[in-house]
């Protein structure tokens, strides 16, 4: 079949491409039922909402731009649904009807202004399957279909910017003696619904609109034409409103074959794509609407593979990318022009080692990249360099025994995230700096899969190994302003033994935005699904001020909305309740709120508050969402006996211990 799978990001649609593009980072194509999911907002790992599945799976997570909606798909094993959450309630929410059995939501978009959500509906009936459009409020309601159901899949659903437009891959099912292929097509439709408008040229037989990108300005849309696997692919431009399609690529009476995914500019001036020639890859740019091709990278020598990867600047006038256009098989990274001129070598001459990763600054000034590959048992170390060429500063100190492994840069930080496999540290972007380590708790047999960094880098999230067993990890989040550290639960999956039990416990970490993070748990059989915890804002800890008064501090600024203290419940370690009469903010804007309590000098053991949202008395300062429900509170611990007197030298002093 010539079905396109197309990738669908775990980020906030809007965040402003803080990764060079939201459509070629981490993603997560394809989930199994055993998923389960998490959302961290600014360190608020205390507040957990879940709910059962029940026998889903979950993907294709989007957030708005508030971090305040999650949606996803939840599928089943016989159908699947559009769903919305907001971790002030955690109430999950159907978006459609629920779909009977052989219907599924296939893919879905959120309009710019985050009111609406397009989504596509599939229904099978016997061997056939129909497909439709469909419009819905993102808070929920009546969806309306947008048109007549088609034979055809619909792939890729994008508003425009301006809103009033869709723009997606339109199936076509054609029959041939081979048997039943499926190609593409691309078309708008108003979001008030109609019929299809085809906007790219005529494609027949084999020929398919493989994939596409939508200009930052919704002006026009760029896009492959192929013939499926094995055949050779071109490059178009063409105006959203429709017209004459133009060839970007390759030049005339060429056997070059331009490979997806291939890159946009921010400004929507330039188109950059891979082209491969007798097997070596090259890097290529032309403008959007049509123009010269001009070759970016240099001849790549016979033997070598060409183009590894590549990014555009976030000023639209570099392209960084690494190559073995100087030695076969040795990956070296370079920085050019974006629309021509002479590459510039950004790594080491003299290296024997490749260049592993490398990210672009937020400011387009500095490239911080690895050279050598943990992987490949080299010797790892992290270098930045101005994107123009100059001297790379070497940001790790010597690592031995230890290896650098990974590191993350956020889009708009100056600081470096890096990891080795058991430390975790962080460095200014130009070295001007020791390492700060960042890693928490005993290391003795812990290892550091996977670092990443928020946008402005003031949260470094790591996932981490409980104990000695891989099988066993949590995700620790760093603030690094602070230092505070909190980490979610133990999340645990039995050792390989066959079948699905296999994968790590947790995947696809993703921020989505600076204080909210996305990741999912994988922990139980195919039979029995998953859960969805988000995890909101919520309390970190708790002191004792007086036997009447404690104060609560949360994860972030917080104000109460009101005077009825009755979603607080203070209780001590053998259960006896404590009524809290009062409530009030520590201080105007800051983290706490002060409770009144009925007098505690009486309760045993440690105290325990926590907070049920049932009148929304506690939101945050930023934004006025509410505080959702803490099951798990905070503890204050206190001592069983404060102070005692012997009247005699003889007397003994019995402590009293709790029950179990």
């Amino acid at each position: 079949m010539g079905y396109l799978f197309k990738s669908i990001p775990l980020v906030n649609h809007h965040v402003a491409k803080y990764m060079s593009s939201l459509k070629k980072i981490g993603t997560l194509c394809f989930l199994l039922p055993l998923i389960m999911s998490f959302l961290i907002s600014n360190h608020g790992l205390k507040a957990q909402i879940s709910f059962d599945l029940q026998g889903t799976g979950a993907t294709d997570f989007k957030a708005t731009s508030d971090g305040n909606t999650l949606l996803y798909i939840a599928q089943k094993l016989t159908s699947s649904n559009l769903v919305a959450i907001s971790p002030g309630d955690g109430i999950p929410r159907l978006l459609n009807p629920v779909n009977s059995i052989g219907s599924d939501v296939e893919n879905f978009a959120i309009s710019p202004d985050e009111t609406q959500v397009a989504y596509v509906l599939s229904t099978r009936v016997g061997v056939n399957t129909t497909y439709e459009l469909m419009l819905v409020d993102i808070n929920g309601g009546s969806p309306v279909s947008l048109m007549t159901a088609t034979d055809g899949p619909i792939e890729h659903v994008e508003f425009t910017p301006d809103g009033n437009t869709l723009v997606f891959q339109d199936g076509r099912v054609s029959n041939v003696p081979q048997g039943m292929i499926i190609t593409f097509d691309l078309a708008t439709i108003p979001v008030s619904g109609g019929t299809p408008t085809q906007i790219c040229q005529t494609l027949t037989g084999a020929l398919s609109a493989r994939a596409y990108e939508l200009s930052n300005d919704g002006s026009r849309l760029v896009y492959i034409v192929g013939e499926g696997i094995g055949g050779t692919s071109e490059l178009y431009s063409v105006p959203v409103t429709g017209g004459a399609a133009v060839k970007l690529g390759p030049e005339p009476g060429t056997s070059f074959d331009v490979t997806n995914p291939f890159s946009l500019s921010d400004d929507g001036n330039q188109v950059v794509f891979i082209a491969a020639n007798s097997g070596r890859r090259s890097l290529y740019s032309v403008p959007t609407a049509g123009g010269s091709v001009v070759q970016l990278s240099t001849a790549i020598p016979i033997g070598g593979i060409g183009i590894g990867a590549y990014k555009i600047s976030a000023d639209n006038n570099h392209v960084v990318y690494t190559a073995d256009q100087n030695t076969p098989f040795l990956r070296e990274l370079f920085s050019t022009p974006i629309t021509g001129g002479t590459p510039v070598l950004l790594s080491p001459a003299s290296a024997t080692v490749s260049v592993d990763d490398f990210s672009i600054d937020g400011t387009s000034n500095k490239v911080v990249y690895e050279l050598g590959s943990h992987f490949f048992s080299q010797e790892s170390n992290l270098f930045s360099v101005p994107i123009n060429g100059g001297a790379p500063v070497m940001l790790n100190p010597t690592l031995t025994p230890d290896n650098l492994v990974g590191f993350a840069l956020g889009e708009n930080s100056n600081m470096v995230a890096y990891h080795t496999t058991s430390q975790v540290f962080l460095v200014p972007i130009d070295g001007g700096a020791a390492p700060v380590e960042l890693t928490s708790g005993p290391r003795t047999g812990t290892s550091i899969f996977s670092i990443h960094s928020s946008p402005d880098g003031s949260n470094v999230a790591f996932v981490r190994n409980v104990g000695s067993s891989p099988f066993t990890q949590q995700i620790s989040l760093t603030s690094t302003s602070t230092g505070r550290v909190k980490e979610s639960p133990a999340h645990s999956h039995p050792a390989p033994g066959g079948g699905f039990n296999h994968f790590t416990p947790i995947n696809n970490v993703q921020f989505f935005s600076n204080d909210a993070l996305l990741y999912t748990e994988n922990n139980r059989s195919v039979l029995t699904g998953g859960n969805l915890f988000v995890l909101a804002p919520g309390l970190t800890s708790a002191t004792l001020d007086s036997p009447t008064q404690m104060s609560l501090t949360y994860s972030e600024t917080v104000q109460t909305n009101g005077g009825n203290p009755t979603d607080f419940i203070v209780t001590d370690a053998i259960g006896n309740t404590f009524a809290v009469t009062g409530q009030a903010d520590g201080t105007a804007g800051d983290d706490q709120i002060v409770l009144t309590v009925a007098d505690v000098s009486s309760a045993i053991g440690n105290l325990v508050i926590t907070y049920t949202n049932n009148n929304n008395e506690i939101s945050l300062l930023s934004n006025g969402d509410p505080v959702g429900t803490d099951a798990t509170g905070v503890s204050i611990e206190r001592a069983f006996i404060t102070t005692w007197a012997v009247a005699n030298g003889g007397d003994g002093i019995t402590i009293p211990t709790l029950p179990n």
